[in-house]
């Protein structure tokens, strides 16, 4: 049975990557789906050209060719995301750690309660020192990958993503305090309401960055290590 010999196989990375995708894993998984693929019609017809069975797999993909693939590859591994993050935050919700939070709150409502404006400031300054933790810690991080990219010559999907999720988190923890900010200040005059939301944006704030930091990092950074031995060379 006629299959696609290595010369071939060159030429559908070139293929893959004209066809604007970026990403050495998705290319990798696509160069080995248009193979299958001829090899199949090569089973009903082996005279047929490399050139047009290839051009039979692609169309398959439809009039938007690798993109809808890429963009799925992405939904997918943005919602892994989501959802590990959402597991180990819901681990929080156990025993333990229920009167830990409660504790903290307790212990952040007081300093803000205790010591009027003063202590509401003293409580916006910790939730905008933990947000700045989350930036310069993802940033960093970020500065590691594009390195190891450019050392491999190799871009991956999973990093991408990964950092464009937690890229993510920043601007939308950022964001939601800045909107929130304008009100919370005019509550000055209402300590106790005051004092209640910041708190809780503390706590919420501090434990996200835990998790993103101290769960979700290291088990990126362990993936992403593995990614040249997962997908070597074909």
């Amino acid at each position: 049975m006629r299959t696609v010999t290595p010369q071939e196989i060159e030429q559908l990375h070139q293929f893959v990557r004209q066809h604007y995708v970026e990403f050495y894993d998705v290319e990798l998984e696509l160069v080995d789906h248009l193979a299958l693929d001829i090899e199949e019609q090569w089973q009903e017809d082996e005279q047929l050209s490399f050139d047009v069975a290839l051009d039979r797999a692609f169309k398959k993909f439809g009039i938007f060719g690798f993109t809808d693939v890429v963009t799925a590859k992405i939904d997918r591994l943005k919602g892994s995301y989501i959802n590990m993050m959402l597991r180990e935050v819901g681990t929080f919700f156990t025993i333990p750690k229920i009167v830990f939070s409660i504790a903290v709150y307790l212990i952040l409502f007081t300093i803000g309660y205790t010591y009027q404006e003063g202590g509401i400031w003293s409580l916006y300054c910790i939730l905008f020192g933990i947000i700045s933790l989350y930036i310069v810690v993802g940033t960093l991080w970020q500065r590691k990958v594009k390195q190891r990219q450019k050392r491999l010559n190799k871009r991956f999907l999973l990093e991408a993503v990964a950092i464009q999720s937690y890229a993510g988190g920043a601007f939308i923890s950022f964001t939601s305090v800045m909107i929130q900010l304008p009100h919370l200040t005019s509550f000055i005059a209402n300590t106790l309401l005051a004092t209640c939301i910041v708190a809780l944006l503390i706590l919420f704030m501090g434990l996200w960055t835990y998790v993103a930091i101290y769960v979700l990092l290291p088990q990126l950074q362990k993936k992403i290590h593995q990614l040249p031995q997962k997908y070597q060379a074909i």
